[in-house]
């Protein structure tokens, strides 16, 4: 808006100091980035705003939550790092559905990590009901170099899931990569 109003009198002007048509360009691509990094982090705070604010326990829809982890850490998965999703199945499960997003952020972020040091690795999210139609499974998992960090975050992931009847299980090798393996009850 701002180039557009200042670009009318600029073409129309013929002046001795006429601003330079070329110099008006590259002020126009500049706030052209501007507008876009600005829209793209507020998004994203609005995304995390609402992740945040959302830990009331109840049922949620798994594949929406998911994709608002994924968002959260979109970041993290660099050009390169082959990202595979798979969220066909539309469950309803129990938990706090902005937690859910924060933890499935910090699941992706790691295995990106272990993905990013070891070319030509994959990252794979999927969503699927377990063998025990009580359960549904998020497995997060990368072909990587490792990390150390998974036991940790393996045991925080724990204490978030468990006392919605949920479980995980998260185990790294290294140049081998990391898996994450969430189970949540669904809700029936």
């Amino acid at each position: 808006l701002v180039v557009g109003r200042r670009g009318r009198p600029v073409a129309a002007s013929g002046g001795p100091a006429a601003y330079p048509w070329r110099s008006l360009r590259v002020l126009r691509q500049d706030l052209g980035g501007v507008y876009l990094e600005t829209t793209t982090l507020s998004r994203k705070l609005d995304e995390l705003e609402r992740a945040l604010v959302d830990h009331t326990p109840g049922s949620f829809d798994l594949a929406a939550t998911v994709e608002q982890g994924l968002r959260l850490a979109n970041h993290h998965v660099a050009p390169g790092i082959e990202l595979m999703i798979d969220l066909a199945a539309s469950l309803t499960v129990q938990g706090a559905p902005g937690a859910f997003s924060l933890m499935i952020a910090q699941l992706v972020a790691i295995c990106a990590d272990s993905a990013r040091a070891l070319d030509g690795s994959t990252l794979s999210v999927r969503a699927m009901l377990d063998s025990d139609p009580a359960y549904a499974v998020i497995s997060v998992i990368d072909n990587g170099s490792g990390s150390v960090r998974v036991a940790a975050i393996g045991e925080l992931a724990r204490g978030i899931v468990e006392p919605w009847g949920g479980m995980i299980d998260a185990a790294s090798e290294p140049q081998q990569g990391c898996a994450f393996e969430v189970r949540l009850l669904v809700h029936r």
